[in-house]
């Protein structure tokens, strides 16, 4: 019995000239458009393989907010409820700032736009002033400064009413009694404690009766009379400036420069 030999079947593998088209192998990558084959200088083949486009819902590109779930609903609710409570508070507190302000304005004397001055300026219901205001004034009257030499009239609206002020005391000499004293913001014994007074900050009174002062000398009060200015220049300086006239002590006692 003869053997017969079987010659294997002959494989043709035929080159790729550089760019030229080479017909895909297998099944497409996707039934809407075949990868386009092409090869590189090198001569290897590369394919590439679109990517299939997802389906858009038309909501979203309308910008249609995705609906909230139960719980984030409820904490939605409840921040716009508070926010609700907020905005009546705060609607409620400007209409009370806007009634206390308009009370201010019909039974207070409003000086220089800032300081807001309760009373009547009689005897019976003095002005109630402090020396913020008093101070205040050096920013517009200073005589060796130009442009600074008359007193500002928001000022010399008090001139000639009565008012209160409050600060510590500070007599001339020791005696059993006193027809004036300084009323100063700061303390000051006269000489070497305390801070010596500046014009602005301190109002030279004098007593429509005398003081007695044998029960005790005060360093603090309140003391009441006739305001008005009164400059004393000495060479073009500002050496005082407030006075009190007819003036009393109303409430009196001693104070350290802490306030105790």
């Amino acid at each position: 019995m003869g053997t017969q030999q079987i010659e294997p079947a002959a494989v043709a593998v035929e080159a790729v000239e550089p760019g030229a088209e080479v017909e895909p192998q297998g099944l497409p990558v996707t039934d809407a458009a075949d990868p386009a084959p092409a090869a590189d200088e090198a001569g290897e083949v590369v394919v590439e393989v679109g990517i299939p486009e997802l389906p858009v819902d038309p909501a979203t590109l309308e910008g249609e907010p995705a609906p909230l779930s139960e719980d984030a609903a409820v904490a939605s609710d409840a921040a716009e409820a508070a926010d609700a409570v907020v905005a009546d508070e705060t609607a409620t507190a400007d209409a009370a700032g806007e009634a206390a302000d308009a009370e201010d304005a019909e039974d207070a004397l409003m000086l220089n736009d800032r300081y807001r001055v309760t009373g009547e300026g009689t005897a019976e219901s003095p002005y109630q002033i402090d020396f913020d205001m008093l101070v205040a004034v050096e920013q517009d009257y200073a005589p060796k400064e130009e442009g600074k030499k008359e007193i500002p009239e928001w000022i010399n609206v008090l001139n000639g009413k009565h008012v209160n002020i409050t600060g510590f005391v500070a007599f001339p000499f020791l005696a059993a009694t006193a027809n004036e004293c300084m009323v100063m913001l700061n303390q000051w014994d006269g000489c070497c404690i305390g801070v010596p007074p500046t014009p602005y900050d301190a109002v030279e009174v004098q007593f429509a009766e005398p003081l007695d002062l044998n029960r005790g000398i005060p360093n603090y009060g309140t003391l009441s009379g006739v305001f008005r200015t009164d400059p004393y220049l000495v060479n073009g300086w500002l050496i005082g400036l407030y006075v009190m006239d007819d003036a009393k002590i109303i409430d009196s006692g001693s104070r350290n420069q802490a306030g105790f």
